[in-house]
């Protein structure tokens, strides 16, 4: 699948499986006790309200780009580790407060 010729995306399904990749190497439990300090990068996306984008400034006209704004930040596997614990963990619980379940 190729969008746009400057900016080529290709998705390939099924890759994984024909190559031999175990996924299992790279969740978190598993960069947990292999390195929990290693550093990774974060973005933070803002939402967009639509599906497609476009960029009303080069005076051109409009032109349709897949440009997504986000902001940067640093942490470690095991802060991120927290982190996705944490939110699991509220979302478990607003799920019961929803369907009123213990």
């Amino acid at each position: 699948l190729c969008v746009d010729s400057y900016q080529p995306v290709i998705v390939l399904k099924g890759l994984c499986k024909v190559v031999g990749l175990d996924l299992k190497l790279f969740n978190t439990k598993t960069l947990m006790s292999t390195n929990p300090d290693h550093p990774v990068e974060v973005r933070t996306q803002w939402q967009q309200s639509a599906d497609e984008t476009w960029d009303v400034q080069n005076g051109q006209g409009r032109k349709k780009q897949w440009l997504c704004e986000s902001t940067r930040s640093h942490s470690t596997i095991a802060k991120y580790a927290q982190y996705q614990g944490n939110t699991f963990r509220e979302f478990v619980q607003e799920e019961q407060e929803r369907t009123g379940s213990d």
